[in-house]
């Protein structure tokens, strides 16, 4: 084996996280010339939105331009709700596991692979089992067709 993808069904955690990187981007760019923005560590960030320019009036009214503190705010407020939501426990949608060798998958997959009616414990010996429950293991896709953001999402809504 090599590498496991664990997905969650955390979607709206996820999308605050990515709705908070834009805004640390917009930040960024908003910054003078020679300045930039750790996105790892912004402990700081007050301080550094206060070296951005001033947004003028008119440019917030015709252009719906944000200026450096209203974004900073909202970064702020993003970052209450996604300290809460991280806290929170999340199922586990979908497991990928990546093997080194072509062989060593299919090795598993005949292992792994019970039919999906009738007495499916008897298909598998204990030990292969994950507490007791017997795993629904399928035949890869391929990476590049893997829509990663519509993991979680019911069957109903991907096969849209």
């Amino acid at each position: 084996m090599t590498a496991v993808t664990i997905a969650l069904d955390n979607d709206t955690l996820m999308n605050l996280l990515i709705q908070r990187r834009r805004l640390l981007a917009k930040i960024d760019n908003m910054l003078p010339c020679g300045k930039s923005l750790d996105y790892t560590n912004v402990d700081g960030l007050e301080e550094i939105v206060r070296l951005c320019p001033i947004v003028a009036s008119w440019e917030k009214i015709l252009c719906f331009k944000s200026d450096a503190y209203g974004l900073y705010k909202r970064v702020k407020y993003l970052d209450k709700k996604i300290e809460k939501l991280s806290k929170k426990p999340y199922f586990v949608t979908k497991v990928f596991v990546t093997f080194e060798t072509e062989q060593a998958q299919r090795k598993v997959l005949r292992t792994l692979l019970v039919p999906s009616r009738g007495d499916r414990a008897a298909w598998l010996e204990d030990n292969w089992k994950l507490d007791g429950r017997i795993l629904k293991i399928g035949e890869p896709d391929e990476p590049e067709s893997i829509r990663w953001f519509d993991l979680s999402e019911n069957l109903l809504v991907s096969a849209v």
